[in-house]
């Protein structure tokens, strides 16, 4: 839960029973795998467990966490690795953008009628470790600005 919500409403819990749906779909998988072993021609003893199988699904909070010691923080709708991504809020409701990659931040400044952002030196680097990244203006809820994340 600790990186549910934003910096201001952490933690939220998640909106479904992740432990009982991925445990289930492990432990499927599990079943799957016993059954394909022609091997074996007595039962096999599975044993999942549902922390174990949510926390596979977690990638780089989990990595981040274990490896690098970095302790996750909540980021509300905002992705990580790269910007803009997350859940912005337009003239006809709200919308999902997930421009992670150069190809699709360019497809995107070409939708919003803005093509030469894309060539911008300030968005050359759109990675949020450096401290700056581009976002889509959440307050009028058109074009790009340039945003400060943590």
């Amino acid at each position: 839960m600790s990186i549910t919500g934003d910096a201001d409403t952490a933690p939220y819990r998640v909106g479904y029973p992740m432990g009982d749906t991925i445990g289930g779909m492990t432990a499927a998988f599990a079943v799957a795998a016993a059954l394909a072993n022609k091997a074996e021609d007595r039962g096999t003893f599975i044993d999942v467990s549902m922390l174990e199988a949510v926390i596979a699904t977690m990638g780089w909070v989990v990595s981040n966490h274990l490896i690098a010691g970095k302790a996750p923080i909540p980021n509300g709708n905002d992705n990580f690795t790269a910007s803009p991504s997350g859940t912005f809020k337009t003239a006809d409701g709200v919308m999902n953008i997930a421009a992670n990659k150069q190809e699709q931040f360019e497809a995107l400044c070409e939708i919003i009628d803005n093509p030469s952002l894309a060539q911008d030196p300030r968005f050359a680097d759109r990675k949020r470790p450096t401290g700056q990244s581009i976002c889509p203006d959440r307050r009028t809820g058109g074009g790009l600005c340039h945003c400060p994340h943590p």
